[in-house]
């Protein structure tokens, strides 16, 4: 996945940089997106990242940053509440006229 270093304020963007990010990945359509809900010191908040299951690697838009999903699950213990495949996630912004979350039960 391209890394998106021009971005200098990510905060917020979680679910935007994934799904502006995944598209425009053709030679990777094995990348999913997975919306959930993430326990940080403010609480739960909602989280998009991105990630490549059949090599167990997350792309943390957020950070820019790669990881082995066992250490982000360790990291940042995110509740996974539906994952979006490769052409979901090209279709869906146009469909939902936004970047996400689209259709998961908010707990």
């Amino acid at each position: 996945m391209k890394s998106t270093p021009r971005i200098r304020d990510r905060q917020g963007c979680c679910y935007e940089l994934p799904a502006q990010t995944i598209p425009d990945e053709p030679t990777h359509p094995k990348f999913v997106l997975v919306h959930g809900r993430v326990r940080g010191w403010r609480g739960c908040i909602d989280h998009a990242r991105p990630e490549m299951p059949s090599v167990d690697h997350v792309y943390d838009a957020m950070r820019d940053e790669y990881w082995n999903r066992e250490a982000y699950d360790q990291r940042f213990p995110v509740h996974p509440l539906r994952t979006h495949s490769h052409n979901a996630v090209a279709h869906h912004p146009l469909t939902f006229n936004h970047f996400g979350p689209w259709g998961e039960q908010r707990s």
